[in-house]
């Protein structure tokens, strides 16, 4: 087997080194917590043992013709230009259960990933419905200010019942996220098309988006009564809860709140996680100068009054991404920034087949960049999915390693991008 050191000693080391352990010889551990150095693993509790944790500066003397495997969830950036100056010439970083080799000029692992990365669908993506209760002026498809060419109704039973039928026969599917350019709670049929489609097919888990006005007790109890394991995303914008009624036009603050909290404690007996995405403006003084961390220190600061509101929820703070809606926004500007985004990755053309209400496939229901493959209705849609030469070849630029013309305005993707930042914000408009 291979030879190999293991850089990074934490939760994400220790979850995949029984794993590790059946394809590569481990030699040693290594970290930059000197608090570690000269344990063993079978000390920090990853297994039985006389395998080391040793100093960085030892990895060379003890790597020999190896590899070493960056094992960490945040700075990967950070160790390969570390591992690279100490003259280490094979280095790998563990993404999703792939060991993906660097290149060692660019510092590029993302085409490595791609390239052995399956295409096997794990997640289905589906709108219930194309309307929403609420009307955010940034919105692709209920702004004011832009308008989609959005069919505004919700999915019909005739279309779910062809998706259950379809997806039957695909037991690589996992996860149903419930998403999309619609309220998903809105459609009043939302619970029996869910259940659906949990029980008739290999899908046991639930990945809700919902802005949370709907989140109350009736339809908490329904979640509940759905018996899987559950994420429940609730989007909540702005640095305070007078920016969130700003930028979430007819959205109460105060009462998804409750609805939040309320959920929580009713489902504390199930397997239910929940995650308040907070989406805030980047500030004026921002931009392409930047130091990517000052923008990472604004986010964390974003999210302090949520961390307070919601104390038993997860809270992520991140940019709101530029839509073709923004430029029309009053009180806000464009801004660049070069965004360092190395521990993200896209892998959706990969692992998820998206549907919209009308029983559309899509080959991304992320961004601006999305397009119809072909209709449930009329086509097969995982033979849609895997063969339409539109997804061939959006996965073969990404295992080239390629920046994507319709990828430029998703967080996902590192580089150069465009943000929404506040100007001088009326908050009357």
């Amino acid at each position: 087997m291979q030879r190999a050191i293991v850089f990074g000693c934490g939760k994400m080391c220790k979850d995949v080194y029984p794993k590790l352990l059946e394809e590569y010889s481990i030699v040693a551990l290594s970290d930059n917590n000197d608090v570690l150095w000269g344990k063993t693993i079978n000390e920090l509790g990853f297994g039985e043992g006389g395998v080391l944790v040793v100093p960085p500066t030892e990895i060379i003397a003890n790597l020999g013709d190896g590899i070493v495997i960056i094992c960490v969830f945040e700075g990967k950036k950070e160790i390969f230009k570390q591992l690279k100056n100490m003259g280490v010439k094979r280095i790998s970083a563990l993404i999703d259960g792939v060991c993906a080799d660097y290149d060692i000029e660019t510092g590029d692992f993302w085409g490595d990933y791609y390239r052995q990365l399956p295409v096997l669908p794990e997640q289905l993506e589906i709108a219930l419905t194309g309307y929403c209760n609420l009307k955010c002026p940034y919105c692709l498809a209920h702004s004011e200010f832009y308008k989609y060419p959005l069919k505004k109704k919700h999915m019909s039973w005739e279309i779910l019942h062809e998706i259950t039928r379809q997806l039957s026969t695909i037991s690589s599917l996992e996860t149903l996220v419930l998403c999309g350019l619609g309220e998903p709670l809105l459609n009043p049929e939302w619970f029996e098309m869910a259940k659906q489609l949990i029980y008739e097919t290999s899908m046991k888990n639930i990945d809700l988006s919902t802005n949370g006005m709907l989140l109350n007790e009736e339809n908490v109890e329904k979640l509940i009564s759905l018996n899987c394991e559950m994420t429940i995303k609730v989007s909540i914008d702005g640095n305070s809860p007078q920016e969130h009624e700003f930028w979430r036009k007819g959205s109460s603050y105060s009462l998804v709140k409750k609805n939040v909290n309320h959920a929580i404690k009713n489902m504390k007996s199930c397997t239910i996680r929940f995650v308040l995405r907070g989406l805030s403006l980047v500030p004026y003084e921002l931009g392409i100068q930047s130091k990517w961390h000052e923008v990472e220190e604004y986010f964390g600061k974003c999210g302090e009054y949520l961390r307070y509101d919601f104390p038993h929820s997860n809270v992520s703070v991140t940019h709101v991404g530029i839509e073709p809606a923004f430029g029309a926004l009053p009180g806000t500007v464009i801004k660049r920034f070069n965004a360092d985004t190395q521990n993200t990755n896209c892998n959706l053309p990969f692992k998820r087949i998206s549907i919209n209400h009308l029983g559309d496939i899509m080959n991304c229901n992320i961004y601006s960049g999305r397009k119809i493959i072909g209709n449930v209705m009329l086509c097969d849609l995982y033979d849609t999915w895997l063969n339409n030469s539109l997804m061939i070849s959006l996965r073969e630029e990404f295992r080239k390693g390629s920046s994507l013309e319709m990828c430029k305005l998703c967080h996902m993707i590192p580089g150069e991008r465009e943000w929404l930042a506040e100007a001088e914000v009326n908050k009357s408009v």
